[in-house]
C-alpha cells in the first residue's frame, strides 16, 4: 500500500468523498477528525483506487448507533480498469448476506487494534445472523470513470455504472446471541475498512 500523494488529487477525492483527508508522507493510511464527533481515514494502492472510511461519531452511549461510510474511488484522471482480486487482509462485508458485488467491506472488532495485530482478533457479528442463499457472483473486474466512485462491474455492459459506496450502520452485537442481540458493551472499538486489493483503513469509537 502506498499514500497517494498528489495533492491536487486529493483535493478532488476529498471533495468527492465529503471527507478532509490529510495525507502525510509517512503513512499510508491517514487518519483526521472532520468534525468534533466525526473521522475519516483513507488507504491509497498501486491501482490507483482509493479506499475511503468515515464514521458519523467517535463516541456513543450504550444502546445507541453509529453509521461507517465504505467507498472506493479512482483517483486517476482516466478510466481505470481493475482486476479482480483476492488478496484481503481483513474479510469485512456491508450487509448481513453478501453477494459480492462490492469489492470492500468492514469489520468491528472489541479493543484497540493496529494493522500488526487486527489479524489476531475475531471481528463482532455486527448483522444479525440470517439464512444466507448459495449465491457466488462472478466478478472479474471492475471498471472505474475518471476520478470517481462510479464503476462497471464485468462482466456487463461498461454503460451501466454503479457508484462504489455503502453505508453500514452498527450498534448491536449479534456474537453468541440468536435473534435480536445485544447492544454494543461499554469500551473501546476498532473499525477496518477493507478491499480485495488489501488495502485497509482504520478508525476508532468508544461506547461510553
Amino acid at each position: 500500500m502506498k499514500t497517494w500523494q498528489a495533492i491536487g488529487t486529493i483535493a478532488v477525492v476529498a471533495l468527492a468523498l465529503g471527507l478532509a483527508l490529510v495525507v502525510p508522507a509517512s503513512t499510508g493510511t491517514t487518519t483526521t477528525a472532520t468534525t468534533s464527533s466525526a473521522a475519516s481515514a483513507g488507504s491509497t494502492g498501486a491501482n490507483g483506487l482509493l479506499l475511503g472510511f468515515s464514521v458519523n461519531v467517535t463516541s456513543i452511549s450504550q444502546g445507541q448507533h453509529f453509521g461507517m461510510t465504505i467507498s472506493e474511488f479512482n483517483t486517476l484522471s482516466r478510466t481505470n480498469n481493475v482486476s479482480e482480486a483476492s488478496a484481503w487482509v481483513v474479510q469485512g462485508s456491508t450487509q448481513a448476506c453478501p453477494d459480492g458485488f462490492y469489492p470492500f467491506g468492514v469489520s468491528v472488532f472489541q479493543g484497540h487494534y493496529a494493522e500488526n495485530n487486527v489479524t489476531m482478533v475475531t471481528p463482532l457479528q455486527i448483522f444479525p445472523i440470517t439464512p444466507c442463499p448459495m449465491f457466488v457472483r462472478l466478478i472479474t473486474g471492475y471498471v472505474f470513470q475518471p476520478l470517481s466512485l462510479n464503476a462497471s462491474v464485468l462482466p456487463g455492459s461498461s454503460n451501466q455504472t454503479t457508484a462504489m459506496q455503502a453505508l453500514v450502520t452498527v450498534g448491536t452485537n449479534y456474537t453468541g446471541f440468536p435473534g435480536q442481540g445485544q447492544p454494543l458493551p461499554a469500551g473501546a472499538y476498532t473499525l477496518v475498512a477493507s478491499d480485495e486489493w488489501g488495502n485497509l483503513a482504520f478508525l476508532y469509537v468508544s461506547v461510553q
